[in-house]
């Protein structure tokens, strides 16, 4: 008997909660002042991207299609594939992984050298 005081007792108090919640405009259940908080929003920081940029990511995506495709192949290989046309797979899996992420490098250092500029022009 006294166990199930204890939980209604708590069960009283979470409804107790509950009930303190109303919903916000979004119709999630939120404090009462949730209409009146106030969040800070961080200004768009991003770099826009230049012609070279969207160049070099098409580049990438192609590869990173490539890359998609032999993994997939390996990942759901067919019931005729000899354990020697499966290693062939595997090295081609790595020579297309390797080239995806030298594309993703050549990416990254574009991006890096447009930031250097534009560091570069603020300092000087």
């Amino acid at each position: 008997m006294i166990h199930r005081q204890g939980e209604r007792r708590a069960l009283y108090k979470l409804f107790l909660i509950l009930k303190s919640f109303r919903p916000c405009s979004v119709g999630a259940f939120a404090p009462p002042l949730c209409r009146y908080s106030m969040y800070s929003v961080r200004p768009d920081t991003r770099l826009p991207r230049d012609d070279e940029e969207y160049r070099l990511l098409a580049i990438y995506e192609e590869s990173r299609a490539k890359e998609h495709a032999a993994s997939s192949r390996l990942l759901y290989p067919s019931q005729s594939l000899s354990h020697p046309a499966y290693m062939e797979l595997v090295a081609a899996l790595h020579t297309i992984r390797m080239d995806c992420n030298t594309k993703m490098l050549a990416v990254r250092a574009h991006h890096n050298k447009r930031l250097d500029q534009l560091i570069g022009t603020h300092n000087a």
